[in-house]
C-alpha cells in the first residue's frame, strides 16, 4: 500500500523576543484518509530560546478564566455545526490543550482531528482576542 508523509513549517508571528512557529504534518498510511496535525511552538528568545507553555504566559490564578473563554468558543462551534445533542457532548467532551499560538490577534488554540469531534470536524481552532486577554495573559505577551 502507498503511504505519504509531508512536513511544513512557517513563522506565524514575531514580536520582540517572541517567535511563534507553526509546524504542519500530514501522514497517510492507507485507509480512508490521511491525518493532519498542527503544532505550535512559542519561543522566548530572551530566555535562551525557551519553549513557552500556557503556565508561562498566563497571569497567576487566571487559568480557569482562560479556559472559560475557550469553552465559550467551543460551545459556539458546537451550536454552529448543529452538534449540540447530549450524545455528541458525551462522546466528544470539551478538553484543554497545550497547543497554542501567540499571534498579533491574540492566542489561538488548535485541536487535532478527533480531539473535539469526528474527523469531518477537522482541526478546530479558537481565537481568544487580545482585548479579552488583558487581565489573563502576562502583558509582555500581548504586544
Amino acid at each position: 500500500p502507498s503511504w505519504n508523509i509531508g512536513l511544513q513549517n512557517r513563522i506565524l508571528h514575531q514580536s520582540g523576543p517572541l517567535l511563534t512557529l507553526q509546524l504542519d504534518v500530514y501522514t497517510y498510511s492507507g485507509g480512508a484518509h490521511g491525518i493532519e496535525v498542527t503544532r505550535y511552538l512559542n519561543i522566548d528568545r530572551s530566555r535562551g530560546n525557551a519553549i513557552l507553555t500556557l503556565a508561562d504566559i498566563l497571569l497567576p490564578g487566571k487559568e480557569a478564566a482562560f479556559w472559560g473563554l475557550v469553552r465559550i468558543r467551543h460551545n459556539a462551534l458546537r451550536k454552529e455545526m448543529a452538534l449540540d445533542e447530549a450524545d455528541f457532548a458525551n462522546a466528544w467532551p470539551f478538553q484543554t490543550t497545550g497547543n497554542f499560538a501567540i499571534t498579533a490577534k491574540g492566542v489561538v488554540l488548535k485541536y487535532q482531528a478527533y480531539d473535539l469531534g469526528p474527523y469531518a470536524l477537522g482541526q478546530p481552532e479558537f481565537l481568544i482576542t487580545r482585548d479579552q486577554l488583558v487581565t489573563i495573559v502576562r502583558p509582555e505577551f500581548l504586544h
